[in-house]
């Protein structure tokens, strides 16, 4: 029952008791005027007309006291109208305080599983975000190749004595053998710089023109070129025991004769020629697309605040210099096979550094632009 209805009756009962009591005063103020008409009409006054009134006065009562009676029923009733609602009101009252602790209830198992999803997927969200910053931080070129720079070279002689070495993973990067470097470590090397190159170009889908880089093979890595007759020369860096062998029975640790050792030696120049010139291609790729194209100077912006002259390479490379030499670098070669033994070492030395230089700066630029590039 609404709380409408239920006022509406408790109207209904306040009625009918002031009707009662308003009957009850009438009967006993009818009452009052019998016995007053009683004791004032005399016995010779209108003795005729007393029954009928008393009469009428009677037949009043009994309606007013039928009324009584109905009125007396009807609130009865009400009263037992109301004392259901207040007990079906009491039942509902529980049955809510039952829903609702069954509902908190539900609320509080639901809290607890929500609560254990969410601190289950933050210690999730915490580890990959640890992952992330520590694989962001991973540069692929410096975690694969690690070329070390030789601190002077005051130990440029005849050969007589090991000079300092330019270095990729622990193998030293020489042009010719010694007494102290045989060809096998100088493949494995150059082999070991002509990956590291292939990989940057590819990284900034650079391909240089009319050269080529072959750097897994049985001997030693390769550099095709095609000349301007459209022939393909393959260049070896190094010296290709394969052929060797077959030709002249050359032992691995570089036993031979000296006319032998210095053709090899020519042809390592040659491909090391090659493989400058595609540093150098690479070089001029890198700073006109990247670092001097507006979309990227923000972030090699970020990248150079460390380092002064950051996108520059160390030495200048060009069809007109190469380091402090006003020629390129097949001119350079071209002089280098012209010198003695130990000038020759000296620029050799020389050659190898700007190269091996300009190499480690390239691929830490191109790391570090794929590093931003990713963020």
């Amino acid at each position: 029952m609404s709380a409408g209805c239920f006022i509406k009756k408790i109207r209904v009962i306040n009625a009918i008791e002031v009707n009662t009591n308003r009957s009850q005063n009438d009967i006993r103020a009818y009452e009052e005027k019998v016995i007053h008409e009683e004791k004032t009409t005399t016995p010779n006054n209108d003795d005729s007309n007393q029954p009928s009134v008393i009469s009428a006065y009677s037949q009043e009562i009994d309606e007013l006291t039928k009324a009584y009676t109905y009125y007396s029923e009807e609130l009865k009733n009400i009263n037992k109208l109301i004392a259901n609602q207040n007990s079906r009101s009491r039942e509902l009252a529980n049955e809510e305080k039952d829903c609702l602790r069954e509902a908190n209830f539900v609320d509080f198992s639901y809290y607890k599983v929500y609560r254990d999803q969410n601190d289950e997927l933050v210690s999730d969200f915490i580890v990959a975000q640890k992952e992330d910053v520590a694989a962001s931080s991973i540069r692929l070129f410096s975690l694969l190749f690690t070329i070390s720079l030789p601190i002077s070279n005051s130990n440029i002689g005849d050969g007589s004595v090991c000079r300092e070495y330019h270095k990729i993973n622990g193998l030293r990067l020489a042009l010719r053998p010694s007494k102290c470097i045989a060809w096998g470590e100088i493949n494995a090397a150059w082999s070991q710089a002509a990956q590291l190159l292939m990989l940057v170009c590819a990284s900034v889908s650079f391909s240089p023109s009319k050269l080529r880089i072959i750097p897994l093979t049985s001997g030693c890595a390769k550099v095709m070129q095609v000349t301007e007759s459209h022939a393909k020369v393959v260049h070896n860096l190094g010296k290709d025991f394969a052929i060797a062998t077959s030709e002249t029975k050359r032992t691995f640790d570089g036993g031979q004769n000296d006319d032998d050792n210095k053709s090899d030696a020519s042809l390592m120049l040659e491909a090391f020629g090659a493989f400058s010139e595609i540093l150098l291609q690479l070089i001029d790729h890198v700073t006109l697309t990247f670092l001097k194209t507006s979309s990227y100077n923000s972030k090699f912006s970020s990248i150079a605040q460390h380092q002064q002259d950051e996108q520059k390479p160390p030495f200048p490379m060009s069809d007109k210099v190469f380091g402090s030499h006003n020629s390129n670098v097949s001119s350079l070669i071209t002089t280098i096979l012209s010198l003695s033994s130990n000038d020759s070492d000296k620029e050799c030395w020389y050659v190898v550094n700007v190269t091996v230089t300009n190499l480690k700066w390239i691929s830490n630029i191109v790391d570090q632009f794929i590093l931003h590039d990713e963020e």
